[in-house]
């Protein structure tokens, strides 16, 4: 899982070269937020397209150094690192994964798809990454569950 992590800032750069390429290219309105069956239900400035994959290049950064450093801060506050909290930072870490790499999916389609002149994306991709992280929390609560 953390060779995954590792790769989820590469692919929102590839999301961001992409915009940077097709960016003159784009509509000056474009969807800025998609409903639960991924149809365009707010329109913005296509400027707006830089803020998602900002926020969760940083979102990503910020939970990285989070899970790196807390096995340091636990030893400095226990004088140990508990297994427990090494499994939770894992399902944490899985989690993390998971949503970053759907999120980036569902960008990377919608921006294709507003290159070919569309707007929104499958419903059917929408749906797919709903059951994707709900399968991945309830396995993660059903583990927690299990563990104690």
């Amino acid at each position: 899982m953390k060779q995954i992590n590792r790769w989820i800032p590469v692919l929102w750069l590839v999301s961001i070269a992409i915009l940077a390429v097709f960016y003159t290219q784009l509509p000056a309105q474009v969807g800025t937020h998609l409903n639960i069956n991924g149809d365009v239900d707010g329109w913005g400035a296509k400027s707006q397209l830089w803020i998602l994959p900002m926020i969760f290049l940083v979102i990503w950064f910020f939970l990285s150094l989070l899970l790196h450093y807390a096995p340091v801060w636990e030893r400095a506050i226990q004088g140990k690192t508990v297994e427990k909290s090494r499994s939770q930072r894992q399902d944490v870490l899985l989690i993390l994964v998971i949503v970053q790499l759907t999120v980036w999916v569902l960008y990377t389609v919608y921006l294709i798809y507003l290159m070919n002149g569309k707007e929104g994306v499958p419903f059917w991709l929408m749906w797919l990454a709903y059951l994707v992280i709900g399968l991945t929390v309830v396995v993660r609560i059903v583990r927690v569950f299990k563990r104690n």
